[in-house]
């Protein structure tokens, strides 16, 4: 009888050997990428669309761009022509500049990390206006975020982002550096007492 059980064998690997030059899209596929998708958005009857990316969500925006906005978070506006506009961050304005697509770049600083200078970007709204997407327009949108306002950002009652609660507030917040909190949530990330019970 013939053995049918598991045997251990030894088996060499093939030898591909090196590519003599490193693989690269062309150029020219992201321009075909965005006419393509503009003619979706007609067909759809859309005015703009807004795609959105960070670390973990980029694989939209590169394949439309070839940007990745790395550890920062950005909005791309696409339009029915001219090129598309992108807002970014601190770290990414000069990195998107370099994009093989061509980019109208904002400077919208509450992209950037926590701890970075938010003081000389205009407010989202206003470059939003500047970009088509306004009351009354049919805005397309790929991925998403929640915003929070500015005065939250700059609350006085905040929670470092270091910390515990201050990660979970970001998260929360939509990746706000900082973000108001319940009385609780700050008292346990700063490992505060507990005011006594009122007892009965």
């Amino acid at each position: 009888m013939s053995e049918t059980g598991p045997r251990l064998v030894e088996l060499q690997l093939p030898d591909f050997g090196e590519p003599a030059t490193r693989p690269e899209l062309p150029v020219a596929g992201y321009p075909e990428r965005i006419e393509a998708l503009r003619a979706r958005m007609a067909r759809r009857g859309y005015d703009r669309l807004i795609v959105f990316a960070d670390r973990e969500h980029s694989a939209s925006m590169s394949f439309l761009t070839g940007f990745d906005p790395r550890f920062e978070e950005a909005i791309l506006i696409v339009g029915p022509d001219g090129d598309p506009a992108i807002l970014v961050g601190n770290e990414c304005f000069g990195m998107a500049g370099a994009a093989p697509l061509p980019l109208r770049r904002h400077l919208l600083q509450d992209l950037s990390l926590p701890g970075q200078p938010r003081d000389r970007s205009r407010p989202l709204a206003e470059i939003l206006a500047d970009e088509g997407v306004g009351r009354g327009g049919r805005i397309g949108v790929v991925g998403w975020k929640t915003y929070a306002s500015r005065a939250t950002i700059e609350s006085k009652r905040r929670c470092p982002s270091g910390t515990a609660a201050g990660r979970s507030a970001r998260s929360r917040s939509g990746g706000s550096s900082a973000a108001l909190l319940t009385p609780n949530a700050w008292r346990r990330s700063h490992r505060w007492p507990r005011p006594p019970r009122r007892r009965s």
